[in-house]
């Protein structure tokens, strides 16, 4: 099992100092993921080794996670083929969710 890398975690703190309506849908959604990884432990802010440590366990590189409505609007449903079918959305009106094959490999894409 792979698992998240600490050069991930850089490539997305680099993302998260791009203004925010300068990034890319795609730039959006994983720091909206990344965001949402740390916050359903109560550990945002925090470092993925301080997550790590807290959690036991290294964070799985394969991931299905929700996705928030808004990124309908901004054209993600082209977003398999942009990422050669490693990123995956998958929605309806009452659930949207991302399926990510290789976390590490889409963050270093962007």
């Amino acid at each position: 099992m792979n698992h998240i890398t600490y050069q991930t975690e850089k490539r997305i703190n680099q993302i998260k100092k791009i203004s925010i309506h300068d990034r890319t849908m795609q730039q959006k959604l994983a720091v909206f993921i990344w965001d949402d990884i740390f916050s359903k432990c109560g550990y945002l802010g925090a470092t993925l080794k301080e997550l790590e440590e807290y959690l036991n366990h290294k964070l799985d590189n394969t991931r299905q996670e929700n996705a928030p409505q808004y990124l309908k609007e901004e054209g993600i449903y082209g977003i398999e083929y942009t990422t050669q079918r490693n990123v995956r959305y998958v929605g309806t009106n009452d659930l949207s969710y991302i399926n990510i094959e290789d976390f590490n490999k889409w963050i270093k894409s962007l």
